[in-house]
Order: structure tokens, then sequence, then C-alpha cells
């Protein structure tokens, strides 16, 4: 998205002037930045999710007011956002990094991302570790206090039987409460091609 004089740099995500400064010149992959040679992204790139906040958007209502979770794809975490007294509250990481001063990184989670908030207050959250590969699944008891996650599907087997061809890659989930109160995730097998449903 830079404009023609300017190149993505990889590094830093931001667009910045191409000079001609560098000697030798820079290979395939790489431009001339502040006449340095640096990593760039380029119409080359391909990848399955933008480097943005707030990719899989997933929000609810409750008897406190609107939630919102998402997935924060450069820092690779799990988010969420809630409304209190008609004011939003500040973003809480779910998973993603640990609690502690300073935070550590903890993988990179939160893609397919899908929010439920029962009458109690209570949020249930189900989306994918992107490392690996797996849905999970955490309940935040009244919308604050975030429980360790679940394993639901960790993409190695399914009806008992593992898979012949390998890890498959699991996204896009969606959660409801049928009426007998059992929670239901349904969501993709990207590698087969085929809609699957959890149970819990």
């Amino acid at each position: 998205l830079c404009k023609s004089d300017q190149a993505c740099v990889a590094s830093t995500l931001q667009c910045a002037a191409v000079t001609k400064g560098c000697s030798p010149t820079c290979e395939t992959g790489k431009a001339c930045v502040a006449d340095k040679c640096e990593l760039i992204l380029d119409a080359t790139k391909i990848d399955a999710y933008p480097e943005a906040i707030g990719d899989n958007l997933a929000m609810a209502s409750g008897p406190n007011g609107l939630g919102l979770v998402y997935y924060d794809r450069p820092k690779g975490n799990l988010v969420q956002v809630r409304q209190q007294a008609g004011k939003w509250q500040p973003a809480v990481v779910l998973d993603g990094q640990s609690s502690s001063s300073p935070p550590k990184d903890t993988g990179n989670v939160g893609s397919g991302a899908s929010l439920l908030i029962d009458s109690k207050g209570d949020w249930h959250v189900s989306y994918v570790s992107v490392d690996a590969k797996a849905l999970r699944y955490m309940l935040v008891t009244g919308g604050t206090q975030a429980q360790s996650y679940e394993l639901v599907d960790d993409g190695t087997a399914a009806n008992g039987k593992s898979f012949t061809d390998g890890h498959h890659w699991l996204d896009d989930t969606n959660m409801a409460v049928s009426s007998m109160g059992e929670l239901r995730i349904a969501y993709q097998d990207g590698t087969s091609g085929q809609l699957r449903m959890a149970v819990g």
C-alpha cells in the first residue's frame, strides 16, 4: 500500500522512502532505505492474515452491555474490550501474553475469535492458536475474570481417528448454546475443507 517511491520495511511495517545510496545495490526482497538495504514486504508477499489490530472481530450483547473480542495480529494476542455503564473499558489481553510486568509473549493466538455472553454476564470465547493450529475455549467469569483456556481440538484427529495427512489447520469459530445448555462451537477444518462441531 506504499507510494511508488516508497517501500514497506518488514521490521517496522511502515512505508519509508527509497533512497539511492546503497552500494552494492540491494538484492531481491530488499530495498535501499536511509542508504541501508532493508528487508521489505512487496507485492510477492502472501499472508493469511493482514498485519492489523482487530482481525476476526466478534461482538455480543450481555446484561452488562456490549463486549468485543478480536485478534491483534501484530502482537499475536486475543484481546477483550467490554462496555460498563455505557463506557468502554481499556482493552485486556486474554491470551497471547502473560500478565506479568513486563509481559512475556506466550504465543500467537486469537484468530477466528467468537464471543457469546450468557444471561449471567459470563463470556464464552472460542478462538484458534495460530502456532499450535488448535481450537481453544475460554470462560471469562462476569466478563472480568479470565479462566485458563481449554483445548477443544488439537487438529490431529476427528471422530477418534488420527489424520493420515498430518496436522490440520483449524479456524473460523462460531458459538451457540442449545436449549439443553450445551455449548456448541462450529469451526472450519481448512485442511480437509470440512465444517466441524464441538459440544461441551
